[in-house]
């Protein structure tokens, strides 16, 4: 179950500058929630020594964390702008439409170098791939739960759809992680 209590709380430091937050504080309340935080700090203190100036300047800087028995906090920078969700209306005409266009387009673009700069390797679609990484977890699923005959012919024609894709290379590139409309600034 979803316990609110169980979930970080993440708190905006404003200073009289501007709107932007100066500071963005992430702390777990719980135990269970301390590892999360834990991880995402590590990710992003990585990410911001090992990506490109450009990309850098998009991620929020870690500043600094603290530990103690069960908890786990840290900081990182705010970052101008609103988030995607905010700017969107229904009620919006033509150039409304193009600029939600351009920052999708802005959006798109950042998410490539994103990953052109994190690809480590590539993988080849194969059949000895496609049976270790989707057949046998499928197969597990159908051993221990049942079936209908309607999830069966999902899974069959979900097989089925991955022949098309045989000797097709794939990039294995870093997980955003945080990726969701509120993120896009």
């Amino acid at each position: 179950k979803n316990n609110a209590a169980r979930q970080p709380v993440v708190f905006l430091v404003f200073d009289q500058r501007g709107p932007t937050p100066r500071w963005v504080v992430k702390a777990s309340r719980h135990l269970s929630s301390a590892s999360t935080l834990q991880q995402e700090y590590q990710q992003l203190l990585y990410f911001y020594h090992t990506l490109s100036p450009g990309l850098r300047k998009a991620i929020p800087r870690p500043l600094l964390s603290r530990e103690d028995p069960g908890r786990f906090l840290f900081v990182e920078t705010g970052l101008p702008g609103s988030g995607f969700s905010s700017m969107v209306r229904l009620d919006g005409g033509a150039a409304h439409q193009k600029q939600i266009e351009k920052i999708l387009h802005n959006v798109k673009a950042w998410l490539l170098k994103f990953q052109k700069e994190t690809q480590e390797e590539e993988v080849e679609i194969t059949e000895e791939w496609i049976e270790q990484n989707i057949k046998a977890p499928l197969d597990q699923y159908q051993s221990l739960y049942p079936c209908s005959s309607e999830e069966e012919r999902f899974f069959s024609d979900y097989l089925e759809s991955w022949k098309p894709y045989f000797r097709t290379r794939l990039p294995l590139v870093a997980c955003h992680g945080d990726f969701w409309a509120g993120n896009m600034l």
